[in-house]
């Protein structure tokens, strides 16, 4: 989708992302580093195979330049948006290639729970959430201190909520789901709205209104739609769903 006033998405003066991205498209055509964060913006705006696209282009940078650790990045921002698309070969394929390059760099350079929860995605899309429920349970241990943790304990815990929610655990799923919030807003920073409270407070109004709680599933996503809205467009699925449930 193009961007600019006639543009489909017309969020740049509420989304930090969208206004981002005609500098990251100009320093993407020689930086590395600026192509991959271009690729996690139009991921994190669900322009999913733009991602993709990005994420390449980023990796046949990174090869030339012999840098894997950025070549590790982008296959792991490519893992997440083929997995949203559905295409879990493609998924599998991609996360074959990142595990097998992460045995060739030093330990130190990589967070060892990166791959966990992309598996975690792939297992939720291939219908597995036993294992992603196990995987997880495996990460958000690792965490000692969560008033410490950043987006990766963040990220587990929705994720977990996510497999908890398929194996009808909805109360264990919506306590995982209050314990990311304070996570998210603190990653916020001075910020009011982000992407990932969003997307937190949509996937509980959901489960709440699958387990039959109407009122507070409503309230749910009206605070959901109070994130989303300044950072999706208004056809994105998430900002369909959101409005959808806080009028019903």
């Amino acid at each position: 989708r193009p961007v600019g006033p006639t543009g489909g998405w017309r969020r740049q003066a509420a989304s930090r992302d969208e206004e981002a991205l005609p500098l990251l498209r100009i320093g993407a055509r020689s930086d590395l580093r600026a192509r991959y964060n271009l690729g996690v913006t139009l991921f994190n705006l669900g322009r999913y195979e733009e991602a993709i696209a990005e994420a390449d282009r980023a990796i046949a940078l990174a090869k030339l330049t012999s840098n894997r650790n950025m070549w590790y990045r982008a296959l792991t921002n490519k893992i997440s948006a083929h997995a949203e698309l559905g295409d879990v070969t493609a998924a599998e394929a991609t996360y074959r290639e990142a595990e097998a390059l992460g045995r060739e760099l030093p330990a130190g350079m990589l967070d060892p729970h990166l791959l966990a929860l992309r598996r975690a995605k792939i297992e939720l899309v291939r219908g597995q959430p036993e294992e992603a429920r196990r995987r997880m349970d495996e990460v958000v241990a690792a965490f000692s201190d969560p008033q410490r943790a950043g987006g990766m304990l963040a990220n587990a815990l929705q994720l977990r909520a996510e497999a908890l929610d398929r194996l009808g655990e909805s109360v264990a799923a919506l306590a995982d789901i209050q314990a990311a919030l304070p996570i998210a807003q603190r990653l916020q920073g001075g910020r009011p709205h982000s992407l990932r409270a969003g997307q937190l407070w949509l996937l509980s109004a959901r489960i709440r209104r699958d387990a039959g709680d109407v009122a507070r599933s409503r309230a749910d996503a009206a605070q959901a739609e109070e994130h989303l809205r300044m950072m999706l467009d208004e056809e994105h699925p998430d900002r369909r769903l959101s409005r959808a449930l806080a009028a019903s």
